[in-house]
């Protein structure tokens, strides 16, 4: 079998960064003549839908058995029993071959990068986040933070989508610049959607909070506690939580416990831009740790007004008038309640041209070739 650039990811759960990497295959493809594989778990099917809508005879999935879970995960470490399993797929490769790891953190694909690198691939991490556990609040996250800088060190490189992440992971774990690339995520510009400001032909101003429902990350319950100090001023508002995921049943629970059905309603994830962006007015990421998740990107080439937590990636993108502290309810407020003067029309324009500019799919899938591309074989 020729050279190819071989994409693995062992998370059974779909989200922006797993659609970030479909887009990456697809710059390998339009970039150049070599093939690609996608190995993935067989638990992930949004990604698997994702990689079916690729229509090239250089290009292939397989599905594995494992899925990344956080005991399994440092257990199969030790007893090493997904490699029974992964091994003999990578052995069907040359060793000129490029391995990517797709992390949405660190122990995520660990284990494929690790057997991976000991088997003599030119291996790479494709990572959003380099927050600590412990700043997570997750069990044992101290002796988590302890394993995962060493996880850092697994790839010969890494490629990240923020510039905060790459001068975060060089100043904390002490990574080489030259081994660290940005390569910023893309927009899916499928449609041409021009509802912006919110607008008096709905009863309501909508505010949408989009992504996976996981409270340690995505912060979903900040709506919540938002909607309970604030209910007697909300009058003209609706708010919507766009997605699924682990937290989707406790989140629906909070909701009816504070009775606040009418206010805050709970919707599955919509996999068509267009019809998700023609959903509401306002965007707020409210979350405790981000990248530049790929939502913040769609809605500047929407056009839609964004509200979000004051954390480095968001800022890397966003003007600072718009930015909240963490679950700091009175400056959303604030923010929310001014968000036409915030976000005039020439600000909507610009957030739409500089999508254009710099963050298409195309010119994504470029720069991530080009990232991977011309790196000689290291010695091992």
């Amino acid at each position: 079998m020729n050279d190819c650039v071989i994409f693995y990811n062992d998370s059974g759960v779909f989200g922006g960064h797993e659609l970030t990497s479909v887009h990456a295959v697809k710059g390998v493809m339009e970039n150049s003549d070599k093939n690609a594989v996608y190995i993935l778990s067989k638990d992930n099917h949004r990604l698997q839908n994702e990689l079916a809508k690729i229509n090239s005879n250089r290009f292939s999935s397989i599905p594995i058995g494992y899925s990344f879970r956080v005991a399994s995960f440092y257990k199969n470490l030790l007893f090493k029993k997904w490699e029974r399993e992964l091994r003999p797929i990578l052995e069907q490769f040359p060793l000129n071959s490029i391995f990517i790891g797709v992390q949405g953190h660190i122990e995520i694909s660990s284990a494929g990068l690790k057997l991976a690198r000991k088997m003599g691939f030119n291996t790479f991490s494709f990572i959003p986040l380099s927050g600590t556990f412990r700043s997570h609040k997750t069990k044992l996250a101290w002796l988590r933070d302890i394993f995962a800088s060493h996880l850092y060190k697994v790839p010969h490189k890494i490629i990240t989508t923020s510039k905060f992440v790459k001068e975060d992971l060089v100043k904390r774990e002490h990574i080489a610049e030259n081994n660290i690339q940005v390569v910023y995520g893309a927009a899916n510009l499928e449609g041409n959607l021009e509802i912006h400001q919110p607008t008096q032909s709905y009863k309501e101003i909508r505010v949408a909070l989009v992504g996976r429902v996981e409270f340690i990350h995505k912060n979903q319950l900040f709506l919540v506690r938002f909607a309970r100090k604030y209910l007697e001023k909300l009058e003209g508002y609706k708010f919507y939580i766009i997605g699924d995921g682990r937290d989707l049943r406790a989140l629906k629970k909070e909701i009816q416990a504070a009775n606040l059905e009418n206010l805050l309603i709970t919707l599955p994830w919509e996999t068509d831009c267009e019809k998700l962006y023609g959903l509401f007015d306002i965007l707020v990421i409210p979350s405790f740790f981000e990248g530049i998740p790929l939502v913040l990107h769609e809605a500047m080439y929407y056009k839609k007004p964004i509200i979000a937590s004051n954390i480095p990636g968001h800022a890397e993108m966003l003007h600072a008038d718009v930015l909240f502290g963490i679950n700091d309810y009175d400056k959303f407020y604030e923010i929310l309640t001014h968000i036409n003067k915030l976000y005039p029309e020439a600000m909507l324009a610009a957030n739409r041209q500089r999508i254009l500019d710099h963050h298409t799919i195309k010119k994504f899938g470029e720069k991530f070739y080009k990232s991977i591309a011309g790196n000689e074989h290291p010695s091992i």
